[in-house]
């Protein structure tokens, strides 16, 4: 008996031990799909599924359950081998929606099953061609088929439509050409007279290297006009087409790649080629490339469900961002609404219900409250409203885009949380768009393609998300606050004179008040409130002192955005980024920000950076001749200075890093490329800087503008920082005179009685023993320039 239970413990944890290192049996449908008018195409991996005992493996789909199954609905296994395996779904229904999952069809018949993908298939193109035939017939023959089959793909795997390409047959032309429209030749040369050329072609005729969306200080272009393209639709294709998470799109100024086929060499005659040319080409308009010269190519990019509630909020800070939602008000208008996310799950009418209509790929939102329909009325405050019409016509229908950035809650976001641009469907380029307006309201706006047009895009979010969403503000409003605070106390750090007497008591005390109440059972509202407090004090503080002398100014650097040109982003145009630096070549611009709020007082502005008027040699030449053929002025306000020009801080000795030009005789060293530059700026070289004045409390627009696009002009900077000298004048602080002199300042100047003239010479006081009651201004006592506050 005992041996028997023995034997039964030992089976026993024999099998404990098994179970312990099983692996659950699992199937994972890869979340992104790739879809065209008829096909779609999925990944997906299996875990734990001996391969022995399977059957087969493949994708299964229906459009009207979410759960279909592969003994019930439509079912393939076929695959394409495209950098691993995707499973190919043929046979759907252009502009309709699926539900789709891969399943594990083991030999017994037990079925595994992935998690379901909607995938809304898009309407079929309808692009149109004509040939000239004005080549020989071989030729023609060959041209005809080609464009044929490249206009076949497309308007599978695009939904480009009043798009017409005209072939003409160009004895003169190497290889082929074609603009924006489809205006093409294609030359005698027969390599060049296939599908994959006309495919190449079609991209220019839809604007790759021929819109200024590609190639034009574009926020698409991780360069401003060429580099990496930073729009999610392509970028999530051409990842799930190269099965690789770190793949991107790239360009030049003309062409793309992977995929451009950009040349005969390129064209290798693969249908996995074309399939991936044109699903790129859908993705780059929805992505804002307009295919047919109007807008960019709406799309499914707001996975929602008809039956599920959403909640509205603007992604400004300035419009409600951390504590307010859109909801209807009364009069039909859209109003933002201070609210908790608890009152905000309870109040219907901030809820939203959200349909997609796969044929014309338009959004429209219906109340949850009211039923009642966004509509576009007009331009103006009334733009965007509320209307009761049962069915949502094409007033109610809107284009959705998404932003390329996570939302910003001052300082921290949460992954993947996106806004998305409301559009009024137009054909132009620029649209107009819902926009967050003063005063808890909406406005219409035109549509700004940048990352930083946050008052024209809008979280979409569910009920579980909004508690989330409430807790980052939170978090974002504490730090932003901390931040505040923190300027505050380097401001009052800075060695100064108070202007009006208790300033520093006051403002200490403030800090004190703020850091003794308890944040964490505040709002995200409220902490909020105190940080627009706390930076407000930072500015009422500047108006109230001075710096002691000229040589510690406050330092207000932070208030620039990007100052240190690690990105484009708070500048009105993104220069071309590399090795921290920013450059504009052989282009014309006017790159700026303006700050606002600040105090009366003087700034100085300085950067680095240089133009070269030329070549090298050339601007070098004409330098040393006594020619300062600079265009480029960095300026802060209505005040400017010139740019340094290359040549005024070449050096006898290379930095020895990136490329950099041997000019003159003796020779010296100019930076050749941005890295050398870089290592320039980090010596120190091509300092600028100019000085202004704001007369009282406003704005101040700051930045670098050039007036000249000639060949070889390039201009780079980097190393923004503002300074402020409080009532110090321009001229005291570039070193006019010290000291400053206020009335009823006891001063040694007077210890006995002097004459007082203006700075013209002209005696305004004689025997004077104080500067009590004379006009603001510079004076002359005892040989001194002194100045009257």
């Amino acid at each position: 008996m005992r041996m028997k239970n023995k034997r039964l413990l030992l089976s026993a944890a024999c099998c404990l031990a098994i179970n312990f290192h099983l692996v659950a049996q699992t199937v994972t449908t890869h979340s992104y799909m790739a879809r065209g008018a008829t096909s779609a195409f999925g990944r997906s991996t299996m875990t734990g599924i001996d391969s022995k005992n399977l059957k087969e493996r493949g994708f299964c789909w229906s459009s009207e359950t979410n759960e279909p199954t592969v003994d019930k609905d439509a079912h393939t296994t076929k695959t394409l081998s495209q950098e691993g395996t995707i499973y190919h779904i043929e046979g759907l229904t252009p502009a309709t929606v699926y539900y789709m999952r891969a399943y594990a069809l083991m030999k017994d018949s037990t079925a595994y099953y992935g998690n379901t993908v909607k995938v809304i298939t898009i309407p079929k193109g309808s692009i149109s061609w004509s040939y000239n035939n004005g080549g020989p017939e071989a030729d023609n023959k060959r041209i005809n088929a080609a464009v044929k089959e490249a206009v076949e793909y497309l308007n599978e795997y695009t939904s480009i439509s009043g798009f017409h390409t005209t072939v003409n047959y160009g004895a003169q032309t190497p290889t082929a050409d074609c603009s924006y429209g489809g205006w093409m030749r294609v030359g005698p040369n027969a390599s060049y007279q296939r599908t994959g050329t006309i495919l190449h072609e079609l991209l220019h005729g839809i604007g790759v290297g021929t819109h200024g969306v590609w190639n034009s200080n574009s926020p698409l272009r991780a360069n401003g006009s060429s580099g990496t393209w930073l729009g999610d639709r392509v970028t999530e294709f051409i990842r799930f087409w190269d099965n690789n998470a770190s793949s991107t799109l790239t360009g030049d100024g003309t062409h793309m790649w992977p995929y451009g086929i950009n040349g005969a060499h390129e064209d290798s005659g693969s249908k996995l080629l074309y399939m991936g040319c044109s699903m790129i080409a859908q993705a780059l308009g929805e992505d804002g490339l307009p295919p047919t010269g109007g807008f960019g190519t709406p799309a499914y990019v707001l996975n929602q469900e008809d039956t599920i509630k959403y909640y509205l909020k603007s992604e400004s800070p300035d419009g409600g961002l951390t504590d307010s939602y859109l909801r209807q008000s009364k009069l039909k208008r859209l109003a933002w609404e201070q609210m908790t996310a608890e009152e905000a799950a309870l109040n219907d009418s901030a809820a939203w219900y959200i349909t997609f209509n796969p044929k014309t790929r338009y959004y429209q939102f219906r109340n949850a409250a009211t039923g009642h329909y966004m509509t576009y009325y007009g331009t103006g405050a009334s733009g965007f409203r509320l209307t009761d019409k049962g069915v949502a016509l094409s007033n109610e229908s809107f284009h959705l885009m998404r932003s390329r950035v996570d939302v910003d809650f001052g300082g921290s976001s949460i992954e993947g949380l996106r806004g998305y641009w409301i559009i009024h469907p137009e054909n132009k380029q620029n649209p107009t768009c819902m926009t967050v307006s003063v005063r808890g309201l909406t406005t219409t706006g035109t549509f700004d393609l940048s990352n930083d047009a946050v008052k024209q895009r809008w979280l979409i979010v569910t009920a579980n998300e909004l508690k989330s969403l409430e807790e980052a503000s939170q978090k974002a409003a504490k730090n932003n606050l901390d931040e505040a605070i923190k300027q505050l106390k380097e401001l009052m750090q800075v060695p100064h004179i108070e202007n009006i007497p208790g300033t520093d008591e006051a403002m200490s005390t403030f800090i004190t008040d703020i850091e003794e109440k308890e944040l964490d059972k505040m709002s995200a509202g409220e902490i909020g409130i105190l940080a627009t407090a706390a930076n407000d004090s930072c500015f009422s503080f500047l108006s109230k002192v001075s710096p002691a002398d000229s040589a510690t100014p406050f330092d207000l650097t932070h208030l620039i955005k990007n100052a240190g040109m690690d990105s484009g982003e708070g500048w009105s145009t993104a220069p071309a980024i590399n090795y921290s630096c920013g450059e504009f070549y052989q282009k014309t611009f006017d790159m700026y920000q303006t700050l606002q709020g600040l105090p009366a007082g003087t700034y100085e502005l300085c950067a680095q950076g240089f133009q070269r008027p030329g070549s090298s040699a050339d601007s070098y030449n004409a330098y040393i001749a006594g020619n300062d053929e600079v265009v480029a002025y960095l300026y802060a306000g209505t005040k400017s200075v010139k740019l340094k020009h290359i040549a005024s801080e070449a050096r006898t000795t290379k930095i020895g890093t990136g490329n950099e030009s041997a000019v003159g005789n003796p020779v010296r060293y100019m930076p050749n490329d941005m890295q050398a530059t870089s290592r320039y700026f980090l010596r120190q070289l091509y300092e600028n800087s100019v000085m202004t004045e704001l007369k009282a409390k406003g704005n101040l627009k700051i930045g670098l503008r050039n007036s000249s696009a000639a060949s070889n002009y390039w201009t780079i900077f980097d190393n923004f920082r503002l300074y402020y000298y409080g009532s110090l004048s321009p001229e005291e602080v570039a070193g006019i005179e010290q000291p400053i002199i206020r009335p009823n300042t006891p001063e040694a100047l007077f210890a006995t009685p002097a004459d007082v003239y203006s700075i013209t010479g002209i005696c305004v006081r004689r025997q004077a023993t104080s500067l009590d009651g004379l006009p603001r201004g510079f004076y002359i006592v005892k040989g001194r320039k002194v100045i009257v506050k």
